[in-house]
């Protein structure tokens, strides 16, 4: 997690060959309580990157991410969701 220029941070996922993709929450509380929490889809497994825009100014953000796999069961298609990573804090956004 890296601050990117002004109200944005940088995340950098390390890539798991196996996922689908990737689940990204941030949150300016501790425990990810719904109302300030917000959460990004990342569809591909090539794309580790995510830049997050429009932060709230002198917050800290807590960083959580979980990869997922799709599978095929009887014709449907379901997702498999690993469990989160450890929690990532930023430094207070600009």
């Amino acid at each position: 997690v890296q601050l990117s220029g002004r109200r944005g941070l940088k995340v950098v996922i390390k890539r798991d060959k196996k996922a689908s993709g990737y689940q990204l929450q941030y949150s300016t509380s501790k425990k990810f309580k719904k109302k300030k929490t917000k959460s990004v889809m990342l569809k591909k497994n090539k794309k580790t990157t995510k830049i997050l825009k429009n932060l709230k100014s002198g917050k800290k953000y807590y960083i959580r991410v979980r990869s997922f796999k799709k599978v095929r069961v009887n014709g449907t298609v379901s997702k498999v969701v690993g469990s989160w990573s450890k929690v990532k804090v930023s430094k207070k956004v600009r």
